[in-house]
């Protein structure tokens, strides 16, 4: 668990991914559960999914029942329509901009997204525990 000095909120790390970020829908879902039984008010899910999962549904929709905010990524394949689970209900979608608010050629759109944040030339973390400037090319 992380405290920010100052602020009465903490991070909740639930991690559902393996090291090379590969998951299963049985294991997202699973660490929605914990993460809502936990007291989660907001959960982000920087991941997509191959396909709508009847067992992600269910567990966003117990977060959403419980009064958690489920917050997940579009996808970045330049699509005109989001990712899995952003674009199931009780989600909300976020897209990537650049520096100048314009939309990454990268990022999947429609009008179903809810929100953008700066997506492009950003400083990230690395899978040694470190951190890097990740940038992206336009595809």
């Amino acid at each position: 668990m992380v405290r920010f000095i100052g602020y009465k909120r903490n991070i909740l790390p639930v991690k559902v991914l393996d090291s090379d970020g590969h998951g299963d829908t049985f294991t997202t879902a699973a660490g929605i559960y914990h993460a809502v039984d936990q007291g989660a008010r907001v959960i982000n899910l920087s991941l997509s999914l191959p396909g709508d999962s009847t067992v992600v549904q269910t567990a966003i929709n117990y977060a959403a029942a419980h009064g958690a905010i489920v917050v997940s990524a579009v996808g970045n394949a330049g699509l005109l329509a989001p990712d899995y689970p952003a674009a199931s209900p009780n989600v909300i979608g976020v897209t990537a901009v650049d520096a100048t608010d314009v939309l990454a050629p990268f990022a999947n759109r429609d009008a179903s997204v809810t929100i953008a944040a700066p997506g492009v030339d950003i400083v990230g973390p690395t899978p040694d525990a470190g951190f890097a400037l990740v940038t992206r090319a336009a595809q």
